[in-house]
């Protein structure tokens, strides 16, 4: 009986030291899962906050862009006015021309005629 006593005892100090060991191990499993994962954390936040900066980055640049292009349009217009308005006085002065050439020709008649007479 005593003997079966001490087999009891050996054996239930068995389990315990058995399932000791098994906690031990799923907790070591558990606290590497734990780094790795606080690991893989660390590194998302470092490229998160990479692409936020890139975002910011890219924003700016966006934004330049638009800004340049709002100034373009604006220079457009403003060089299709002067464009206009050199148009308009280009037209005038052909005008000028012309009326200046015919009242030459006008006056070149007047002379010749005067001379033959």
């Amino acid at each position: 009986m005593k003997h079966q006593l001490k087999n009891q005892e050996i054996e239930s100090e068995h389990s315990r030291q058995k399932d000791s060991l098994v906690s031990q191990k799923a907790l070591q499993e558990a606290r590497s899962t734990f780094e790795r994962l606080l690991t893989e954390k660390t590194e998302l936040e470092i490229r998160f906050a990479k692409l936020e900066e890139r975002n910011k980055a890219s924003q700016r640049e966006a934004d330049e862009l638009v800004s340049k292009l709002k100034f373009l349009e604006d220079e457009k217009h403003s060089s299709t006015a002067k464009w206009r308005e050199l148009e308009f006085s280009h037209q005038q002065l052909e005008l000028q021309i012309k009326t200046a050439q015919q009242k030459e020709i006008g006056a070149s008649e007047v002379i010749v005629v005067s001379y033959i007479n």
